[in-house]
């Protein structure tokens, strides 16, 4: 995940090319081997867990452009680019790309993106959902999503069924999120006017798509 994010590959190569300059320079003043070893491994976890950071600020700050900003043709480019790379072989992050690329194309409306990523969506990673449950509930979720904002009569048995087999704290988490896409699908259109106005951008665009149809 972290070669396939800007920010962090470059603060990850920059990283070490530094840290082979000062390397460089220990040995040459001071080339002691337990010094070296030292710093290597701390240089090295140090590097690491910055870098982890860089990239959930990263991350997050594509959160903001779907929350907040309600920049939803930018968060879909943005995710539609990381998908196109292949650099992590980590199947979870490949799913979590592809769900938001579905998400973005159900915001900005785009039938070919939609159609294209709900097709993979369903007939690939089928040992993914198995061993991790919530990836199953996100794509239920968007399923039952995309065909709630096209005018569909919408089943919710598949996405219960989803719900049902996370754990308990999780299903805790999300019925208890007032912001949660669990809480959407169930309540809209009842919301009353104040309970709109605190809507997250990407659920007053949602709710906006259903009332379109």
């Amino acid at each position: 995940m972290i070669l396939e994010l800007n920010r962090a590959r470059t603060v990850l190569i920059v990283g070490v090319l530094v840290g082979i300059a000062t390397l460089t320079l220990i040995t040459w003043f001071n080339p002691n081997p337990l010094v070296l070893l030292m710093f290597v491994f701390l240089y090295a976890y140090t590097l690491f867990k910055y870098v982890k950071r860089v990239a959930m600020k990263e991350l997050n700050d594509y959160e903001r452009l779907l929350h907040q900003e309600g920049a939803f043709e930018e968060y879909f480019r943005r995710y539609q680019s990381l998908l196109k790379k292949t650099l992590s072989k980590d199947a979870r992050w490949q799913v979590k790309k592809l769900q938001n690329v579905l998400l973005g194309a159900i915001l900005i409306d785009d039938e070919l993106a939609i159609k294209q990523s709900l097709d993979q969506l369903n007939s690939s990673h089928a040992s993914l959902y198995n061993i991790h449950p919530i990836f199953n509930y996100m794509k239920e979720t968007l399923v039952l999503i995309h065909s709630l904002t096209t005018g569909g009569k919408p089943s919710f048995k598949a996405y219960e069924k989803a719900f049902n087999k996370l754990d308990k704290e999780t299903q805790s988490m999300i019925k208890q999120n007032p912001h949660s896409y669990d809480r959407w699908l169930y309540q809209h259109p009842h919301y009353d006017a104040s309970e709109i106005s605190e809507l997250p951008a990407v659920l007053k665009r949602l709710s906006g798509l259903v009332e379109q149809h």
